[in-house]
């Protein structure tokens, strides 16, 4: 599945290298916004938390789903095969994850559960774009290869103040990326406001140990970048 993912990053630095007009955009890129999970892994711990703090024993308790921030920064390389389509490489940090509150039968909320992780995200995205008013909209869509860094921080907080936290060790995971914006021309470069998602399609942990966990990520995010013109001259 690694050649999936490396296959289009040596198509591009071939092109790179065959087409001498061919321009390089450079630049940095980063945002905020919320993530969601979803798998095996959170409903077994919400089906067991549903046992708790009951004041029924005939009873079912239930969790909801609280918003839980996520981040994301790296850079990004572009290369335009024309005018209005090119291919991006954008390596990013990324901080993903879940938060649930859980309640018992009357409705009494007794614990606040989730997992967070940081981890390393490797996009190559296809991005087109379309030249409107001052600046150009842009669409972008394309896989990833994600890997944790430090492992899935797992971490439970009761009402009476205690809390307990463990680290759940991930694995490598494939997502798809893509999104919406514009990009204006400011000073040498180009300021873009995009609209992102991340996808994490595969688990982040085992799933023979410890059940299925994907995430999906939704992010506003700004950038800034300048073109490289002449490489090849």
């Amino acid at each position: 599945m690694y050649k999936r993912i490396l296959i289009p990053v040596v198509l591009m630095t071939m092109a790179a290298a065959m087409v001498p007009a061919l321009e390089l955009e450079v630049g940095v890129i980063g945002g905020g916004g919320m993530s969601l999970a979803y798998g095996d892994f959170i409903t077994t711990w919400a089906d067991t938390v549903a046992g708790y703090e009951l004041t029924d024993s005939t009873a079912t308790g239930s969790s909801t789903t609280q918003v839980f921030p996520e981040w994301s920064a790296g850079i990004y390389g572009q290369m335009d095969f024309f005018d209005w389509l090119g291919g991006r490489l954008e390596p990013r940090w990324a901080y993903l994850g879940f938060a649930r509150l859980a309640q018992n039968d009357a409705g009494t909320a007794f614990e606040q559960y989730g997992a967070g992780l940081s981890c390393l995200l490797i996009p190559i995205l296809a991005r087109g774009s379309l030249s409107v008013g001052p600046g150009a909209f842009s669409a972008s869509l394309g896989p990833f290869l994600g890997f944790t860094l430090g492992g899935v921080s797992v971490v439970e907080r009761y009402s009476d103040g205690a809390s307990t936290a463990t680290t759940l060790p991930g694995q490598a995971f494939f997502g798809i990326s893509g999104g919406v914006g514009y990009a204006l021309p400011i000073g040498p470069g180009f300021l873009s406001l995009e609209a992102r998602a991340d996808w994490a399609f595969t688990s982040i942990l085992d799933p023979d140990t410890y059940g299925s966990l994907d995430a999906v990520g939704v992010t506003l995010m700004a950038g800034y970048g300048i073109t490289l013109e002449g490489l090849s001259e």
